[in-house]
């Protein structure tokens, strides 16, 4: 990896307090980020028509389904929980990213968790083990923060990821890294020195806990977990689409009772 603000760490004991809160894989949304919060949201990856990211409230609309906080998007185009490629007279777009929130929406997040993060506090990040472009046998490249490609192969500084640090949770495995809030924006790949593959983390979180970020890998959203405050901040950002969320929803795809 190349980057002055991300760091790949073998300490995994910033990742203590998560096990303990997190419940059963399969709970719901208590399965995905950790309890003892004091209020959750749920922010929905955006669709794409046209190039033009979409929101599952106006393709809800569009689809003649019912906008709600349980809402799965398959069920509003009435696709399979796994098409990708969807067929429908009412929607002709494209479905949401899975496990990976787009990164004008990460950064609207970012802008609103920098309101409730110490300037000067480290955050953490787990990326998911399973990605292919975190190669085993070779350097993974991360954005630097201004977003230029990295220099020529040969002038690089590679860390290669080490995959016997892990921080290990019910049916997953994360790589765990630290770095500043604004970090987030770096992890991803580079195919090439020109082409840049952003991928959001899967979980991150500051020093203090003061807050959470969850992001499984087989959902089309995003869990928040803080402050009633931080919540509230959220809901009512128009760069995003956000959910009240409580542990106890279910997130499989025939939750969606009211369009199933």
């Amino acid at each position: 990896m190349s980057s002055d603000g991300l760091t790949q760490t073998d300490d995994l004991s910033a990742a203590a307090w998560i096990a303990p809160r997190l419940g059963a894989f399969g709970s719901g949304v208590r399965g995905i980020i950790p309890a003892g919060f004091e209020a959750y949201a749920r922010i929905l990856h955006p669709a794409d028509s046209a190039d033009e990211p979409v929101r599952w409230s106006a393709v809800a609309e569009v689809c003649g389904k019912v906008a709600h906080p349980l809402m799965q998007f398959h069920t509003l185009v009435g696709a399979g929980p796994y098409e990708y490629d969807v067929d429908s007279a009412a929607w002709t777009g494209s479905v949401p990213d899975q496990g990976d929130l787009e990164p004008e929406s990460l950064a609207a997040l970012l802008d609103v968790l920098a309101r409730y993060t110490a300037p000067a506090q480290r955050c953490w990040f787990g990326v998911w083990d399973g990605y292919g472009w975190l190669r085993p046998s070779g350097p993974v490249v991360f954005a630097s923060n201004d977003g230029t490609p990295p220099p020529p192969a040969s002038d690089r500084l590679f860390a290669k990821i080490d995959f016997d640090a892990r921080v290990e949770l019910p049916q997953r495995k994360y790589l765990l890294f630290s770095g500043p809030l604004e970090a987030a924006l770096e992890i991803g790949d580079w195919p090439t020195a020109q082409w840049f593959l952003p991928h959001s983390p899967n979980l991150f979180w500051p020093d203090d806990v003061s807050w959470c970020v969850a992001t499984e890998i087989d959902l089309f959203c995003t869990y928040v977990g803080g402050t009633r405050e931080l919540i509230d901040e959220l809901l009512a950002d128009d760069r995003l689409e956000v959910w009240e969320a409580h542990l106890d929803d279910p997130v499989t795809a025939d939750s969606d009772l009211l369009n199933g």
